[in-house]
């Protein structure tokens, strides 16, 4: 059997709602976790349960629509077929459809019938994987390296340093090791734990009584069941008959394993399981790696190794006693502990970002602005969100759009998806930067556009202070070989970033414009570099073309020295 995915999604109308199943059969290989691989043709088998408006559509023309996010994969005309008191139809995804797509996604139907009345739903996350092939990988490892950077792209901070570990990846990778610790000690623990002695009772033989106290002899008289005949003229007399107890109540030293750094370890796999538990409900994933039942389990194991279940969360990191300390078997919990507690939890804004659609695309921009920032030098003095002037809502909030660098002699700044307005009035609103013509030459007619609204969003804006001055450079990502960015794409930006951008203070200088290509064939350099032929001196850069890809081999420094004409020594431009 061939299989890849099913869910259920709710068509949802003003009177009646309908479930629906959908089946992705991708014909390659079994996938009994809710992932589909992106390779290959894809089937949808629908399956609506009957209301109204589904009844209405039995056996007449109607179309279905399947999206990912707001991105429309296929729209197809069906004909819905009664089927075991179900309507049922097929949408056929072609080769591919789904390769430019990453990570975990949401699904949307919508069903129209020939009136134009619709009706939607939208599946819980689901986890798109890509194939074995060389893209794949590099999509993957892309992928990779974007979500270790989360909280680095997403929170803003003004010279923040963490005390400890960021992001979700290295969240749930500390949660799966602690998992693993305590399953590796359990044997340990069942013979080795420590204890303590206290006063306590027990049940014991007549004979192995090693002192008869009051609780002794309180014992022997309100348990006469315990008593039995005995022949020998001793113990208790009754009516000529001789009792002695087969069993009473000895004092003794009892041990306990309630102790301190017992409960410390009980209310740590509690606080562990919770937040295992939290963490997979904010990413609405399934928890396929099974850590979070393994730590209800082991709460249970470890609940009967100490005889302790009334302890609560473990909220703040435990003293270090000296049992912590000395002890070769509890010192790795307590390191735990202290890694646990220093670590910074991922806001809901890393979540947020952890789970959006990874269109390839858009996930090649994050991964550029991840390698820029390396490039940079790693840890800006600051970042933040800024809220430009908007011509339409894009959405992407939960990232930071501007990082500063400072060095000895410059400072660097780098903007993701800036604003570049109109006029010299919206340089101050935005990078220093401004749109120098109002035509667009993208419509037919070249018609002239609303300065108020006539703004450029590339992907992103370099700009180097030194003492010699300001240079600006602008670029743009596209996940595509160079021969296609520059057939397609390059005119373009070239003519938007080149020739109708300009510095708002003449001082400055606009540097050149950068653009970097996700796919690799492996032909040709890295850096292509094209050189405005009567400049001056020779080394004026119009457009540079790097091919910077999920595997990309060049360093940090020598991609800053390539692209941005800076030394790795940081003698500036």
């Amino acid at each position: 059997m061939t299989g890849a995915l099913t869910g259920t999604l709710r068509l949802q109308s003003a009177g009646s709602s309908a479930d629906v199943s959908l089946h992705f059969d991708s014909g390659e290989r079994e996938t009994p976790e809710p992932v589909l691989t992106t390779t290959g043709d894809c089937r949808v088998r629908l399956a609506l349960t009957e209301t109204p408006f589904t009844r209405s559509l039995a056996g007449r023309a109607a179309s279905a629509a399947l999206f990912i996010g707001e991105t429309l994969l296929v729209r197809q005309p069906v004909i819905l077929t009664p089927e075991k008191g179900t309507l049922t139809a097929v949408l056929t995804l072609a080769s591919g459809l789904l390769a430019d797509f990453i990570g975990a996604v949401t699904l949307t139907l919508v069903i129209t019938n020939e009136f134009g009345v619709s009706e939607r739903g939208t599946t819980q996350p689901v986890v798109l994987e890509p194939g074995d092939d060389t893209e794949s990988r590099r999509l993957k490892a892309m992928l990779d390296v974007v979500q270790q950077n989360a909280a680095l792209l997403t929170t803003p901070a003004e010279g923040k340093t963490t005390r400890g570990g960021r992001g979700v990846a290295a969240y749930a990778a500390l949660i799966e090791r602690t998992a693993q610790l305590y399953a590796r000690y359990h044997h340990y623990f069942e013979k080795s734990a420590r204890f303590r002695l206290q006063e306590g009772l027990r049940m014991t033989s007549v004979a192995r009584v090693e002192s008869v106290t009051h609780r002794t002899l309180a014992f022997v008289a309100t348990h006469p069941e315990e008593l039995v005949p005995t022949p020998q003229a001793t113990g208790i007399c009754c009516e000529g008959t001789y009792y002695l107890p087969a069993r009473t109540l000895d004092e003794t030293q009892l041990k306990s394993y309630d102790i301190y750094e017992n409960r410390c370890l009980a209310g740590f796999l509690k606080t562990t399981a919770a937040a295992a538990k939290t963490l997979f409900d904010e990413l609405g994933e399934e928890d396929r790696t099974g850590v979070t039942t393994e730590l209800v389990r082991l709460m249970a194991v470890y609940g009967r190794l100490f005889g302790i279940t009334d302890t609560g969360e473990l909220t703040h990191l435990p003293e270090p006693s000296a049992i912590f300390s000395a002890s070769l078997a509890y010192r790795p919990f307590y390191e735990l502990m202290q890694t646990w507690f220093a670590f910074e939890r991922p806001t809901q804004r890393e979540v947020k970002f952890y789970v959006d659609v990874k269109k390839s695309s858009r996930l090649y921009e994050y991964y550029v602005l991840t390698e820029l920032i390396r490039a940079l030098g790693g840890a800006p003095e600051s970042r933040r969100i800024v809220a430009w002037p908007k011509v339409h809502e894009t959405g992407e909030d939960a990232i930071c759009n501007e990082y500063r660098f400072v060095r000895e002699d410059s400072e660097v700044t780098l903007w993701y998806e800036p604003r570049i307005g109109a006029g010299t009035s919206s340089a101050k609103e935005s990078v220093g930067l401004v749109r120098t013509m109002t035509l667009d030459f993208a419509e037919t007619g070249a018609p002239f556009v609303d300065p108020a609204g006539a703004y450029w969003t590339p992907d992103f804006v370099v700009r180097i202070k030194t003492k010699d001055g300001v240079k600006f450079w602008v670029a743009d990502a596209k996940y595509a070989t160079w021969p296609t960015v520059s057939r397609f794409y390059a005119a373009d930006v070239m003519l938007k970033y080149l020739v109708q951008t300009a510095p708002a203070d003449p001082r400055d200088q606009m540097a050149g414009l950068v653009l970097f290509c996700g796919k690799d064939r492996g032909a040709g350099p890295a850096v292509r570099s094209m050189r405005n032929i009567d400049a001056a001196d020779g080394r004026a850069t119009a457009l540079t073309m790097v091919t910077l890809a999920g595997d990309a081999s060049d360093a940090a420094d020598r991609l800053l020295e390539k692209v941005f004409c800076i030394e790795s020594e940081k003698e500036v431009l």
